[in-house]
């Protein structure tokens, strides 16, 4: 019974979305936000932010490792290739800073002091402030590590070499690229 209700009501809604393109445009829009709620969270709890954070940054680095394995595995030669990057620094969130500067003078002129604070700048959001980012500044690279194959070939490993300079902004000797062995193989 109640299943019959529901496929009538279904019924009757798609005859009147066909004849009027405001109510199918607002029910698609209904959905398609329904679906971005669902995507990105409305209303999750915010003790879990840090951790989806750190797993962003962690994947962004292991995305960076997989595109660069990826890539470096279609040169010519270079055949199977591993790819591992280390770094000095983690990425590094840069905030809006709201600076406030004080100075008083005696009267006779002779003490003058100068205060300088700075805070960052928030914004209010979901119930909690938030500071402004005006830029995330990615990690500094220490080494870069590539093992392939085809790396025996002179001309291979310098290709190999000059890709990871070029894709990464590295200098020459933070990039080892080394032949794989056996072991490196059967995997």
């Amino acid at each position: 019974m109640a299943e019959e209700k529901g496929k009538k009501l279904i019924e009757g809604l798609i005859v009147k979305m066909k004849s009027s393109k405001k109510l199918e445009l607002g029910v698609y829009g209904g959905l398609a936000l329904l679906c971005l709620l669902l995507c990105f969270g409305g209303g999750e709890d915010k003790g879990e932010e840090p951790a989806v954070q750190l797993t962003s940054a962690v994947s962004d680095v292991d995305r960076l490792e997989q595109r660069l394995m990826d890539t470096l595995s279609c040169v010519r030669g270079a055949g199977k290739v591993k790819v591992m990057i280390t770094y000095d620094t983690g990425s590094e969130i840069v905030p809006a800073m709201n600076m406030d500067v004080t100075s008083s003078v005696s009267v006779s002129g002779e003490n003058q002091t100068r205060t300088e604070s700075s805070s960052p700048v928030t914004t209010y959001q979901n119930g909690e402030n938030e500071a402004i980012v005006l830029m995330e500044k990615e990690p500094t690279i220490r080494g870069v590590i590539v093992v392939a194959q085809g790396a025996a070939d002179i001309s291979v490993k310098l290709k190999l070499q000059a890709a990871v300079q070029a894709v990464l902004g590295v200098d020459a000797q933070k990039v080892e690229v080394l032949e794989m062995g056996i072991e490196g193989m059967e995997e």
